[in-house]
């Protein structure tokens, strides 16, 4: 742009620039559409990851499966802590005496006191040491399961409001779905 000589612009000029500006907009190319993925699970039969990602690639999903370890609760235990073995040995001989023989010795000397499904068993069970005068412990017992999970990219159609996640979330009631990064 050129200034006259009162400082103005000629009009012609400011019109050709906006007409310029608006070619390069147009020439741009679109931004990529968004990448969404999701991850479904946690699956704990391989037969169900297999069954379900040939279902959402028959619908044009693309699923990727991967697998993992992960500790859930599987009951209480109570018991001694572990102790040398003449004080082991002394204690259980003192609660065979008292009628509680349900006991076993394990590797450095703990005494197992019962494996229980439900706390207010274990409960019970710890209330009974105690009132015989040990220190007894009741702590959750863990178990380590594989897991399963599908990572699944969305190409242009969502997933959760296509027709074949509606019929696999209605047969699978408990998983979930949760959007992760696609990288």
């Amino acid at each position: 742009m050129t200034p006259d000589q009162t400082g103005t612009v000629p009009a012609e000029e400011l019109i050709a620039e906006e007409v310029e500006s608006d070619a390069v907009e147009e020439e741009s190319p679109p931004p990529p559409p968004e990448r969404i993925c999701q991850t479904i699970g946690p699956l704990m039969k391989t037969e169900d990851v297999n069954h379900i990602a040939q279902r959402l690639e028959s619908q044009g999903f693309e699923a990727r499966q991967r697998s993992g370890k992960v500790r859930e609760p599987s009951g209480y235990w109570v018991y001694l802590p572990a102790m040398p073995a003449a004080d082991a040995r002394r204690i259980v001989s003192e609660l065979d005496s008292k009628g509680m023989t349900d006991y076993f010795i394990g590797k450095q000397n703990y005494i197992s006191l019962g494996i229980f499904r439900r706390k207010d068993q274990a409960q019970v069970r710890l209330e009974q040491v105690t009132a015989l005068g040990y220190s007894a412990v009741l702590d959750q017992r863990y178990r380590t399961r594989t897991v399963h999970w599908l990572d699944v990219e969305e190409a242009g159609q969502p997933l959760l409001a296509s027709s074949v996640w509606q019929q696999i979330q209605a047969q699978h009631t408990d998983i979930r779905v949760q959007r992760v990064s696609c990288e």
